[in-house]
């Protein structure tokens, strides 16, 4: 049977390649209703990804779920240069990007470890490994949680978060009625927000307190964060959105800690006077 490979981007391909011959294993293998990049001598699992990582999730899920080991080969680029074409297709300028990429963006000791796909979100993970596991984690997000290891944790550690969430995850497949309860909820946070005004004149500016619920398509005059990590989803001067005020709504739902403005119930919000 032949696969497809006409989406294959180059460097996927070469990666292929190398590791197949590194691992002496076979490429494109039709296993478990799944087509693998590499499948290695001993049989183990080798998937390249050079974009989403988010995408193998739903495979590499599975796989594991089948008893087989898994290698994920995700390459860092470390610098890139920018070239600019005329119409005549000449040469015009040849840059070297500022982004660089760093082994560091690659930190093994941050564990980030998914609820989509459950019926709970970051913050019942959470609680649940802090209450009944005594295990404390660095911090939750509506779809996630991230745990920071160093290098004093130890194997004995380890073991105990691999128990706790895999006794969490029989847990859940054995409630029959959690699919039916779940919550989707698709994160884009932080989401684009409209600035209507500079913040320091917006922060500057007279102000009205309001309910926040009655405040779409206003200008708020504070900040909205979750905490951690502390990015703002709302900041002075930008007009406030439906699309926000429902994501306030889930966040709230969910038990997250969402900082900012001066009414810590978040019952309220301050907004450039009308």
């Amino acid at each position: 049977m032949g696969f497809s490979t006409i989406n294959e981007s180059n460097l996927h391909h070469s990666l292929k390649v190398l590791y197949a011959e590194i691992y002496q294993g076979e490429t494109e293998v039709e296993q478990d209703g799944y087509i693998y990049d590499i499948v290695s001598k001993n049989g183990n699992i080798i998937e390249i990804q050079t974009k989403n990582l988010s995408k193998l999730l739903n495979k590499i899920h599975s796989t594991i779920n089948n008893g087989h080991n898994v290698k994920i080969v995700y390459p860092l680029v470390i610098s890139k240069r920018i070239k600019t074409y005329d119409e005549n297709n000449k040469l015009v300028s040849n840059k070297k990007s500022p982004v660089k990429g760093n082994i560091y963006d690659m930190d093994r000791s941050k564990l980030i470890i998914s609820t989509a796909g459950t019926s709970i979100h970051g913050e019942i993970l959470h609680l649940e490994l802090l209450h009944n596991y005594r295990i404390q984690i660095e911090m939750t997000a509506p779809s996630y949680i991230l745990a920071l290891s160093s290098v004093m944790d130890t194997e004995e550690g380890f073991s105990r978060l691999e128990q706790a969430l895999l006794e969490i995850d029989r847990k859940l497949c054995k409630d029959k009625g959690y699919r039916e309860n779940m919550n989707f909820v698709q994160e884009t946070y932080p989401h684009k927000q409209i600035q209507n005004v500079k913040i320091a004149d917006a922060i500057e500016s007279p102000w009205e307190e309001i309910q926040l619920e009655e405040s779409q398509g206003e200008i708020s005059v504070e900040f909205v964060y979750l905490y951690p990590p502390g990015i703002p989803c709302l900041v002075p001067g930008e007009r406030i959105t439906g699309e926000l005020l429902e994501k306030i709504r889930v966040w709230k739902k969910q038990g997250l800690d969402i900082q900012g403005p001066a009414d810590y119930t978040l019952e309220k919000i301050r907004i450039q006077k009308r």
